[in-house]
């Protein structure tokens, strides 16, 4: 049976009509569309502070160094328990 904009399971991931499914080499995570701005400034703000933590590396600091000085592990700490 084929259908269109229906709910879908793969490997037990509910996926609704409209959610958004990002993919690559590493794996792949199911976006609601209700929290996709949500999840696309995080991930903005992620690929911003990963870039100065390169810089900075490049600058002489140590990686540790580096992310502690960006809060680079705050970033990674879930915030709400949803």
């Amino acid at each position: 049976m084929a259908a269109v904009q229906t709910a879908v399971t793969i490997d037990g991931v509910l996926l609704q009509p409209g959610d958004i499914l990002v993919a690559d080499d590493d794996g792949a995570v199911v976006v609601p569309v209700a929290r996709w701005d949500e999840v696309a400034d995080i991930a903005r703000r992620i690929d911003r502070v990963e870039e100065a933590i390169v810089e900075a590396v490049r600058g002489g600091a140590t990686l540790a160094d580096a992310r502690a000085r960006h809060g680079y592990h705050s970033l990674q700490t879930r915030k709400d328990p949803s």
